[in-house]
């Protein structure tokens, strides 16, 4: 068994993770292609590693609980908010019908837009901007997915998220934040879960 198969069968017999659909998009996308070449030894490694500029991918188990809190689905518009290398976004893309990607730093922007092309996912567009700000353009989202820490989440997201939408983000510092989970109902309103504490790189 190798190491990306023993990641899958942890989570399995855990029930850690549980959604069939996240679980075969895993196994599907190769996260070779979001890592540079001199962590390849350690590619699944439930680690977050570096990609430059002072960011990190997150380690899988990370990434896949985050995913599995939105209840993804195929009819899904979803919005990230940091793209780092794009893996999170390439999982994600693998169930829904379309993703947009707003990153800040743009060599980044080029770098996942190649890694994407690489892993043959068409259907997600990177956006060069402040995350901060959400993508007016292409809102409002079914679910909105946060891979870095705010203080507090930010009031455009909320307001790009449609009625029955999901929102994914830490909150809180850096080092120390915790999962939380917003569902907006049909009448506008705003219901918050918590789910453990995690670290993460900030959002700015």
């Amino acid at each position: 068994m190798n190491a990306k198969e023993q990641l899958y069968h942890k989570w399995v017999s855990s029930n850690l993770i549980h959604d069939e659909k996240l679980l075969n998009a895993f196994m599907k996308i190769k996260r070779e292609h979001f890592i540079d070449a001199e962590y390849l030894d350690h590619c699944y490694a439930d680690k977050p590693l570096p990609i430059g500029m002072q960011q990190t991918i997150s380690q899988p188990t990370t990434v896949m609980i985050m995913l599995q809190l939105l209840e993804l689905n195929k009819e899904d518009k979803l919005l990230e908010i940091g793209t780092g290398s794009g893996y999170n976004v390439a999982i994600a893309a693998s169930i829904v019908k379309k993703a947009y990607s707003v990153e800040r730093i743009t060599q980044l922007v080029h770098l996942s837009r190649a890694n994407l092309k690489l892993a043959t996912i068409d259907n997600v567009e990177v956006i060069d901007s402040d995350g901060k700000k959400g993508y007016l353009p292409a809102s409002p989202y079914s679910k909105i997915i946060v891979t870095a820490a705010a203080e507090e989440i930010p009031a455009v997201l909320l307001d790009q998220l449609s009625a029955n939408g999901i929102l994914v983000s830490p909150v809180g510092l850096p080092g120390n934040c915790t999962m939380v989970k917003i569902y907006k109902d049909c009448y506008q309103q705003i219901h918050k879960t918590t789910h453990g504490f995690f670290s993460f790189v900030p959002l700015r």
